[in-house]
Parts: C-alpha cells; structure tokens; sequence
C-alpha cells in the first residue's frame, strides 16, 4: 500500500513538473543551432555592404562618425545601426558651431536621406538572402540614426528603422514575390 501511494505520488510529481515545463518546451521552435563563427562572418560582410552603400550616398568620410555596426538576437534576427552627421557643412569649434563655406542646402539633405533610404532597400533585399543564419520568424533590422546641428534650431536628431522578415526574403528566393513587391514589404518607422 506504501508502494503504490509512493508510486502515486512521483507520477503526480512527474506529471506536475511536465505541465510546469510546457512554457520551457514551447518557447525552442525546433530552430538550428546557431553557429556564432558564420554569424560573426555574417555580420562582417553585411557591415562592409553597407559602410559601401552609405560612403556611395552620403560621399563624405566626415559624415559617418562611425562605421556600421550589426548584432544577432537568436530568435529576433540581425540588426545593423550607424549615425550620420547631416550637418557636416558646420565646423565646430571650442568658441562655437559656425557654418562652413561648403555646406549643403536643407533639399540637398532631404534628397540624400530619401537615396539613402532606397538605396537600404535594396541593400536588405539583396544582401538579406545571403544571411543563413537568419531564422524562420526573425528579422534583419537597419537603425540609422541623422545627427544635425542646425544653427536655427540647434540639435535635429531623426531615427530611421527599416526591417524585412525571414519569410518575405523567402518569397523572394522562391519566386513567390517579386523584388519590387518586396520593397513595399519593407517596414519603415521614422520618428
């Protein structure tokens, strides 16, 4: 009798610790291991693709303070940020930000920034194929941050996020979708 209440006991143990371990169970997606050394190598290729895309648009060394940077989240996908100074036409100075004799007009930015953005287009589409690593459900996020100094309005910082999904670059090497479709799949949000 002490037996089968025993053996009663560790099934209702074993069956409570299996229902508390569901949402443990559910949350791996039967996904592929991750293999860190082809992400980093990833990772290398897109940012060089992208410093390329970026020197092309902007044409100034000085406008980028920084080169690309990417990272992957295992389960959210790769993400790549840069910042750009738009107000590269002011030389700052311990006395003051005075403007420069070269600089450029508020159209000429926005046309830059719009060349910019379609230009990141097709940088996700094409080179966004080429991330094995990426998952289903994940996504390749570009963050660009527009840093400016004006001397009417003092700091304009804008943000630029653009992001495609695994599933939509599948479309696209499937033939399901074609590239210009794929471009209004991309996910813009600027603020």
């Amino acid at each position: 009798m002490i037996t089968q209440d025993r053996k009663r006991r560790v099934w209702v143990g074993v069956l409570a610790i299996g229902i508390f371990c569901l949402p443990l169970a559910a949350q791996d997606t039967g996904s592929l291991k991750v293999d860190y050394t082809r992400v980093t190598r990833e990772i290398q290729g897109f940012e060089a693709a992208l410093n390329e895309v970026i020197m092309k648009t902007i044409a100034n060394p000085f406008g980028m303070p920084q080169k690309p940077k990417g990272v992957y989240l295992q389960g959210y996908g790769f993400t790549f940020q840069f910042i750009i100074n738009t107000g590269r036409g002011l030389i700052h100075s311990p006395f003051g930000t005075f403007p420069d004799s070269a600089a450029i007009s508020t159209d000429q930015k926005k046309q830059r920034i719009e060349g910019l953005k379609e230009n990141l287009k097709n940088l996700l589409i094409n080179q966004g194929g080429r991330l094995a690593q990426l998952q289903k459900g994940e996504s390749i996020t570009i963050v660009a941050y527009f840093e400016e100094i004006s001397m009417d309005e003092g700091n304009v910082n804008k943000t630029l996020i653009m992001s495609i999904g695994k599933s939509d670059l599948d479309g696209l090497a499937t033939r399901q979708v074609g590239f210009s479709e794929l471009k209004l799949r991309v996910k813009i949000v600027e603020y």
